[in-house]
């Protein structure tokens, strides 16, 4: 099944209803700087307001081992309050607070596989714990808001090596970008990962160094980034979080944008279990 906004189904999870009865959902957000910030205030905001069951269905965990620092403020969700304390910690803290959630953070890099593996069992420990869970399965989300070459190889690794998993992979510079939805499921790749696009593991000053992240300030002076691009990323982000976390299929496919000029394209990748209707091919040819 494929739609032409670009969800899908994924094979074995089709009725809508069914959907979030039989799932869990494990969001791992790696990187909680400029795009990753924003991504965590407005998916606070959505599930404090959600239903019960969306709730009971989350666990969010933020994983970032950079510091804020006083120039931070001015792209990132943090104040003068925060300056010197590690970012997933105290972005996690203020929006528990704020919302009475119960986010998980994580201010560590992330160095491999083993340690994704880990923030996800931190997450499937949690919801394992909640009431009306008990033989659900927990699926992991993983959202990569990170602007590094190692970083980005770790997770696709991760999500390479996974049987069903959702991988989320958010790019931009200083005022253009993209987001790559990965999806597997039981095995099978219905969404493909960033190199089926052509998008290349460009080395970069990240590289060089001993962690998998360079702070987010180092990167930006290399490729600097805007505040409206950043939001452009996240507002694309959750729009698939959402969509999943609703029932309502997974985004496919990736969103290429400029967000200075406000445009968006969305591009669906061919071969990988959704086939058209005809009546779709047709209508897509003659427009």
């Amino acid at each position: 099944m494929r739609s032409s906004d670009g969800r899908g189904t994924m094979p074995n999870l089709m009725e809508k209803e069914e959907f979030n009865k039989m799932n869990t959902y494990g969001i791992i957000l790696v990187g909680v700087g400029g795009t990753g910030s924003f991504v965590m205030g407005d998916l606070a905001r959505y599930i404090a307001s959600a239903s019960p069951s969306i709730k009971r269905s989350v666990s969010v965990v933020l994983a970032d081992g950079d510091i804020v620092e006083d120039k931070n403020r001015s792209r990132q969700l943090y104040f003068s309050e925060d300056i010197g304390r590690n970012k997933a910690d105290c972005l996690a803290q203020a929006i528990n607070d704020a919302y009475e959630l119960d986010v998980l953070s994580s201010g560590k890099y992330i160095d491999n596989v083993d340690d994704v593996e880990s923030l996800v069992e931190a997450a499937e420990t949690q919801l394992c714990g909640r009431v009306g869970n008990f033989e659900r399965s927990v699926i992991p989300v993983i959202v990569s808001c990170v602007d590094n070459v190692p970083a980005r190889r770790i997770l696709e690794k991760y999500f390479q090596c996974q049987d069903t998993c959702i991988y989320i992979d958010a790019g931009n510079g200083f005022s253009t970008g993209q987001c790559i939805f990965a999806a597997k499921d039981k095995g099978v790749v219905i969404s493909p990962a960033r190199d089926f696009y052509g998008f290349q593991f460009e080395e970069d000053i990240s590289t060089q160094k001993s962690r998998t992240e360079s702070s987010c300030e180092e990167l930006n002076n290399v490729a600097p980034q805007h505040m409206v691009t950043n939001r452009w990323a996240a507002n694309t982000i959750l729009s698939a979080v959402f969509q999943l976390l609703e029932g309502q299929g997974v985004v496919r496919g990736f969103t290429s944008f400029d967000a200075f000029k406000g445009t968006s394209t969305h591009a669906l990748p061919e071969g990988f279990g959704f086939e058209m209707a005809k009546s779709e091919k047709k209508a897509q040819k003659r427009s």
